[in-house]
């Protein structure tokens, strides 16, 4: 079960990470929705990407409703358990959480899921290696 809901976070991020939005999703967005899916999925800001898709729709996004939304997405993001847990995958993220009150957390947390994630892969390469040993 909550293999299925890491799994299904992950699509999101990735789906997410290189979003644009059809004209006509540009009519009805939520802005400050958008903004804070944005933020969740650890992207940078998306506004200028927004606003070259919009301008094929004559629309101008919200940048106040986005703002407010990914800041608060950033909040909610950037905690020591999504350090962690980041950290864990050996992943990075944009500079979302390099901001006072975010920072200190988060990179405490990605320093632990670093080492975590170093400890694993040192795991699976004496795994591999001791398993090559017995094929000889």
């Amino acid at each position: 079960m909550m293999k299925s809901a890491w799994l299904v976070m992950g699509v999101s991020v990735l789906l997410t990470s290189c979003a644009t939005l059809e004209p006509e999703e540009c009519k009805t967005a939520d802005w400050v929705k958008l903004g804070y899916s944005d933020a969740m999925s650890g992207s940078s800001v998306m506004l200028s990407d927004y606003s070259k898709d919009c301008a094929k729709a004559g629309v101008t996004p919200d940048q106040t409703a986005y703002m407010s939304g990914y800041n608060n997405g950033a909040k909610a993001f950037c905690t020591y358990d999504k350090g962690v847990e980041v950290g864990e995958k050996g992943k990075s993220v944009s500079d979302l959480c390099n901001k006072p009150g975010l920072a200190e957390e988060f990179n405490r947390g990605l320093e632990k899921g670093k080492k975590l994630y170093a400890k694993q892969k040192e795991i699976r390469v004496k795994k591999m290696s001791a398993a090559r040993s017995r094929k000889s």
